[in-house]
């Protein structure tokens, strides 16, 4: 099964910024039920200090502590973000200055990927496993946390698009989100 794809800066910008999201997801994810327990310590503390039992001034600081970790979080994912769509933002201006097409390529033995700088052939056992996030398939290499190649339904078409998918099947793993 071969693509030959048109750069597409809007499609690609998309997956890039899924892309990153889904990296920093369970970070949130854990970050924002941190803050509802911290909510909780900073009552219970508050209220002993009330009743006068200063024991509660040990809630109330690591009420605090935890708070200012959150927000020293929350920071560090907005500015990686925007630091990385930035970059991405360039290079997608740098592909289009190029105007090559990028040619996909799924075999028996391999998936064949040809870009703007590079190629590259890669056997099935170095993916992880593949993806299905919303209308994007995610091949997942066995190297990092965001090393994927992401193809787009609305890149090849749906019919196409489920033919890779029952492709895929036969050659990696399926990862159930």
């Amino acid at each position: 099964m071969k693509f030959v794809l048109e750069f597409n800066k809007e499609i690609f910008l998309q997956q890039q910024e899924l892309n990153i999201d889904l990296f920093w997801e369970n970070g949130v994810k854990k970050n924002k039920r941190v803050i509802f327990s911290v909510i909780i310590i900073l009552g219970c503390g508050t209220l002993l200090i009330y009743q006068g039992n200063y024991i509660g001034l040990l809630f109330v600081g690591y009420g605090i502590h935890s708070i200012i970790n959150y927000m020293s979080y929350f920071f560090q994912v907005k500015k990686s973000k925007k630091k990385f769509l930035k970059a991405i933002g360039d290079e997608a201006d740098r592909f289009l200055e190029k105007g090559k097409e990028m040619i996909l390529e799924f075999n028996n033995n391999s998936f064949f990927y040809e870009g703007f700088d590079y190629s590259t052939t890669i056997n099935w056992d170095t993916f992880k496993h593949f993806r299905i996030i919303g209308e994007n398939i995610f091949l997942d290499l066995n190297v990092g946390n965001t090393v994927s190649y992401i193809l787009s339904k609305s890149q090849i078409g749906e019919e196409k698009f489920a033919e890779l998918i029952e492709f895929l099947k036969g050659k990696i793993k399926q990862s159930q989100l």
